[in-house]
Order: C-alpha cells, then sequence, then structure tokens
C-alpha cells in the first residue's frame, strides 16, 4: 500500500527541453507522503519519439511495506534485454500501489516464459515482467488493487492502470496545452502541480456538486480539468498519434444477468476459500475486521480456518445503539480468534477537517469517522486487516434492494405518481415523509432511496427544479448499480482513505475477480435465496454460526452523527456553526450556483432544537463548506 504520482512532460521536436522543476515533486511528495511511512522514492528518465519530440518521466512514490519488505523499494527499475527476459527488452519502470493477491501464480508462469526475477517474492517486480509479456493486456491477468504508473523508455510513453472496482484511487489532469499529464493518488497533490505550472483554478461542475451534496459522493468529480481514472482502464500518455490521454485497453463487466443458476452456498464457500488464501499473504501481521455480521463472520471464520491463528478486531462506541461489539465478542469466541475489542474516544471535529483534506472532495458519507477510527485502532495491533466490503452490493444486503426490486416490477406506475401533491412536505410526519419519498421516486426512481430527497434538495437549490422536472426515474438492478456506482464512488473511496490516514491496509475477499464475475452473472432468485437478503451467504454462514446472529437485524456502520451535533460531541455542533456561517460559507461555490442560504439556516435551527432530524443533509453540507474553504 502506498502512494504514487509523477510527472511526464512531452517537448515538441526543435524547442528547448526544460526538465520538470523539483519544486513541483515536493509539492506531490507532500500530497502523497500520509499514504506511505515506510519508504520513499523519487526516479527521473527521458526518451527521444520518431517525429523527433522527447517525452520526459518523473516518478514520486511513498510506500507502506507489506511485501517484500527489504526487496520491493520502488519506483523498481529493469533494464534486461530480450534476451534475458523472453520478451521485449529495454528499460522499464513501475509505480505501484495496492496489493496483487495472484502475484506468486504470476510469478510462476513468467518464470516458465523465460524472465529472470532479482527480487524473493515482489509482486512489484511481478508487474514489470508482466508488461513486457503481456503489454496492455497486463490487467487481464491481475486478481488484485491497484493503481499503477509504468515508463517504458523504449515506446518513451507512461500507462496508468487502475484495478477492476476503484478500491485504489487515481487521478490527473493534462496541462501546458495538453503536452504534460500530472497523475496521483491524492486529488490535492495533481492542483497544487497545475497551481505551480500557471494553470487556471479547475471550474467547478455546479451539476456535480449537486449531487456531492445530495448523495454525499458523485459520479464525476466537481472540478472540471482533473479526471479520475476509470476502474478497469489501461491509459496511455501521450497518445500515439493525436497526444493526450489515450484508452488503451478496458475490461468489461457483465451488462446482465444469466437465467442459469451456479452460484449455491458450496460454490460461495470455493470462491471465499480461494479469495481468502490468496489475501492472507503478507510479511506483517494480518487480521481480520469483525462486527458480528453476515460479511465479516463468514470471512473470519474461512480466515481462522485457513491460518490457523486470527487475530480478530472490533471497536465499541459510548451509544449503544450503534454498538455491534456483543454481537461481535460473540461470534469470535465460536470461530476461535483472539479477539480484541477497542474503546473508541476520538476528536470527530479534528478528524472530520483532516480526513476531508486528505481526500480533496467535498465526500459527505459520515460512516468515513467511524470507518477511520476503526482503522486507527487497529493499527496498534495489525498492519493489514480483512474486511466485508462488496458483500452488501454483491449479494443484495441491502432494504433499499427489496424495495427497488419492486418498483422495477412496477415502474410503469411511476410515471402517473402526481408532480405536485397536497400537505405539508417538510414535517416529521408519515404522511410528510410518504409525500418526499413519492416524489423524489417520481424524479430519481432508485436514487431517490440513496440520498436527499427532491423537495430538500430543490429548496437548497432552486435553480435545479427545472433540471428535476425533466429527469427521468431509472429502475436498474439494484446491487449491479449499487456496485458499480456507490461502492466505487463512495465506499471504496472511504475504505482507501480511512485505511491509508492510519496507516493500514485493508483487504477484501469479496471483491476478487471471481466473486465479482460469479455474483453479477447469477439470477437475483439465486443470490436471495427464500427473498432473504443475502440468502446465499446466510445458507453458508448458518452451517457454522447460531442461527439468531446470522438473521439479526442489520445494523450498518454507522455513528450518531445528529446526536454529534447536537451535544458538541468532539466539537462538531461548534464546527457546524462555524462552517455555516456568514453570507457565503460555500466559498467559490457560491460563483457557480446559487445555494439559498436561508433554507440552509433553517435547516440547522430546527435539526439543533430537535425539530426535525437533518443529520446527513448537514454533514454534507459541512463536507462541502469545509472543501470549499480547502480549495
Amino acid at each position: 500500500m502506498c502512494g504514487l504520482a509523477g510527472i511526464i512532460r512531452v517537448t515538441p521536436a526543435g524547442a528547448e527541453r526544460a526538465p520538470i522543476p523539483d519544486a513541483w515533486l515536493d509539492r506531490l511528495e507532500a500530497r502523497i507522503s500520509w499514504r506511505g511511512p515506510d519508504g520513499r522514492g523519487r526516479w527521473r528518465d527521458q526518451s527521444g519519439r520518431p517525429d523527433g519530440s522527447s517525452v520526459e518521466a518523473a516518478f514520486v512514490h511513498t510506500r507502506l511495506s507489506i511485501i517484500d519488505i527489504e526487496g520491493g523499494h520502488q519506483p523498481m527499475i529493469s533494464e534486461r534485454g530480450p534476451a534475458e527476459s523472453g520478451a521485449t527488452g529495454g528499460l522499464v519502470s513501475v509505480i505501484f500501489n495496492g496489493c496483487v493477491y495472484n502475484h506468486q501464480e504470476l510469478r510462476t508462469e513468467l518464470q516458465g516464459a523465460g524472465h529472470a526475477f532479482q527480487t524473493d517474492h515482489s509482486d512489484t517486480e511481478v508487474l514489470l515482467h508482466g508488461w513486457r509479456q503481456w503489454r496492455e493486456r497486463l490487467a487481464d491477468h491481475l486478481d488484485g488493487m491497484y493503481a499503477i504508473a509504468i515508463w517504458d523508455r523504449d515506446r518513451a510513453e507512461c500507462v496508468l492502470l487502475r484495478d477492476r472496482t476503484g478500491e485504489k484511487p487515481l487521478y490527473y489532469a493534462t496541462f501546458d496545452g495538453g503536452r504534460s499529464l500530472v497523475f496521483a493518488s491524492a486529488l490535492p497533490g495533481v492542483l497544487d502541480v497545475l497551481k505551480a505550472a500557471g494553470e487556471p483554478r479547475p471550474e467547478i461542475d455546479a451539476e456535480a456538486v449537486v449531487d456531492w451534496v445530495r448523495l454525499g459522493w458523485g459520479r464525476r468529480l466537481p472540478l472540471r480539468t482533473v479526471v479520475e481514472a476509470e476502474p478497469r482502464q489501461t491509459l496511455r500518455f501521450p497518445a500515439r498519434e493525436s497526444g493526450g490521454v489515450e484508452v488503451v485497453h478496458r475490461i468489461e463487466l457483465a451488462s446482465e444477468r444469466s437465467t442459469e443458476h451456479r452460484l449455491d452456498a458450496d460454490g460461495v464457500e470455493r470462491l471465499l476459500e480461494e479469495s481468502i488464501a490468496r489475501r492472507t499473504y503478507a510479511d506483517v501481521p494480518l487480521g481480520c475486521f469483525l462486527s458480528g455480521g453476515v460479511d465479516s463472520s463468514l470471512i473470519a471464520w474461512y480466515a481462522k480456518r485457513q491460518m490457523g491463528r486470527l487475530t480478530t478486531l472490533c471497536v465499541r462506541f459510548d451509544d449503544g445503539g450503534f454498538d455491534e461489539s456483543p454481537y461481535a465478542e460473540e461470534v469470535a469466541k465460536i470461530v476461535g480468534s483472539d479477539h480484541v475489542t477497542i474503546d473508541v474516544r476520538p476528536s470527530a471535529a479534528d478528524d472530520f477537517t483532516s480526513l476531508l483534506g486528505l481526500i480533496g472532495l467535498p465526500y459527505g458519507d459520515s460512516s468515513l469517522l467511524p470507518t477511520h477510527w476503526v482503522c486507527h485502532a487497529a493499527r496498534q495491533h495489525v498492519k493489514v486487516a480483512l474486511a466485508g466490503d462488496g458483500g452488501d452490493e454483491l449479494f443484495f444486503g441491502y432494504r433499499r434492494h427489496k424495495a427497488a426490486l419492486m418498483l422495477r416490477r412496477w415502474r410503469a406506475l411511476v410515471p402517473l405518481l402526481p408532480r405536485r401533491l397536497p400537505g405539508r412536505l417538510d414535517g416529521p410526519s408519515t404522511p410528510a415523509r410518504l409525500l418526499r419519498f413519492m416524489l423524489s421516486i417520481r424524479a430519481y426512481g432508485y436514487q431517490s432511496m440513496l440520498g436527499w430527497q427532491v423537495p430538500d434538495i430543490i429548496g437548497l437549490v432552486p435553480s435545479e427544479a427545472e433540471r428535476i422536472r425533466r429527469m427521468t426515474p431509472e429502475f436498474p438492478d439494484p446491487a449491479m448499480n449499487d456496485f458499480r456506482e456507490y461502492m466505487r464512488h463512495d465506499l471504496m473511496r472511504k475504505a482507501d482513505t480511512a485505511s491509508m490516514a492510519s496507516p493500514i491496509e485493508v483487504r477484501a475477499p469479496f471483491l476478487s475477480n471471481g466473486f465479482v464475475t460469479a455474483a453479477q452473472r447469477e439470477p437475483i432468485d439465486s443470490l436471495m435465496t427464500g427473498g432473504r437478503l443475502k440468502g446465499v451467504l446466510k445458507d453458508l454462514l448458518a452451517r457454522h454460526i447460531a442461527d439468531r446472529l446470522v438473521h439479526r437485524r442489520k445494523h450498518g456502520f454507522s455513528v450518531p452523527v445528529g446526536r454529534f451535533f447536537r451535544d458538541d460531541f468532539g466539537g462538531m455542533g461548534a464546527m457546524l456553526r462555524d462552517l455555516l456561517a456568514g453570507p457565503a460559507p460555500f466559498g467559490p461555490v457560491h460563483e457557480a450556483m446559487d445555494i439559498d442560504m436561508r433554507f440552509v439556516r433553517k435547516m440547522v435551527d430546527d435539526h439543533m432544537e430537535g425539530r426535525r432530524e437533518h443529520a446527513v443533509r448537514l454533514y454534507a453540507l459541512a463536507a462541502l463548506a469545509t472543501w470549499s474553504r480547502q480549495l
């Protein structure tokens, strides 16, 4: 687990070459240093192209050492020729953030093809030889979480790869008229280089900002010019023909489910055993997060059987309604793990501000806080932890999934819902909630279950009313939709930031290539056996753990942020009032969009005085105000 960054600069034929300034690399290193405390590395190279232009590359890397601690330093460079490697020669350099879980199998395969390795068991070196062997098809062979940058001197080009599910972040931007590229694991690093290069501040995308506020996350970045690399893509810079960034390979996911049943509890067990076997390889202490829920309990059970001895970890919160530690302790006894329960007493407001500064986005999911507190506490015991990410999104784990399936069945009736409804929309009563939900369904469809309801978002940004009226509600396969959007843009961003800020490496067995492929092809009825959420996972877990633990009500990983605001827990209430005070608390965002501050102040007052519960909305607005200040 690491931070990576770099700058690639093209100098046209006949022009005087200006080296990439060290000061720009200093800025990049400063912005990714939190991701890798165990080592730092820099490297430069340049190469000519047939058209007479030259390309300079500068890589920056910070390392969290997990595998081959002594031999896995980066940037890693190989200068071997084709006679020695059995494939294309020339200098190749790689920087890498993540873990290739099948690196041992790939090493054996590459050695069989004639590649000579210098390290004992580095997964980074597998990427060097894998690039020589498979080139643009390298990602087809990788089972892992990763963001990768590869410099190929013979081709005078840089290639960027991002993993299949978006577990590891990768941002980039071109500048200097498209002749230069900057990329990094942390968005603020990209923005710093653009500023240092004299580029204008990226414009704020008002429509994207609305989604970030409404959902707490967005499908695209709220700043124009800067790009988040898509999962499953391999990118090249400079492009062969026109310059700029081009997509040279893309791994496609299943577009629709099969009608054939293939995956039962036995099949899940085989996939889980294989995935965990690959994800328990490390040269540092490894444990497992355990909440007592279905996903983490399954992972803990099979990890214990494979490892022989396993440390499981759970945190205990002050608020009993959000504390799952008793369930975790009970499951740990059944599993037979060495269980650790950690009490958490965090500095909530300070953590909120610092974490958003690391992300560099108006990220409004409050579960970022407890996730970070868990990772930070776990770092005292392990350096790698297994987690249950992906179980809900692949196996229909949310109550909204059932509601969405019903809406898909009756979608023809949704357009018949009236656009306006009588009665009060702003109260806490059941009729008022029903009215708000009906209006939201009419506009957003499934998306209405994920974020703010329509009346609130129009109240905040009245200019959105017309756009919302023109929207057509969508009712996709809810689990597949959540996997491709909610998990990628929200959950993976949260898991990466919360863990790397600790720092600790978090691995998700449910996100193996085999699991994702099998679950997304399986008919819905097979995954929800007996009409139960995550039915097939529960069938497997019930073989090992008592039914009352398997079928207990799902908690979700959250904190009572509404009470945090009212009680000023960890300074959260004072922070909220400070952030949202003044006529223009959202800084440059006000220049791009019209925000009704009277509506904002009313939400604050109503929440603080207990008239309405606005926790989710106020947290998102606090995130927007914090981001605006940092921007």
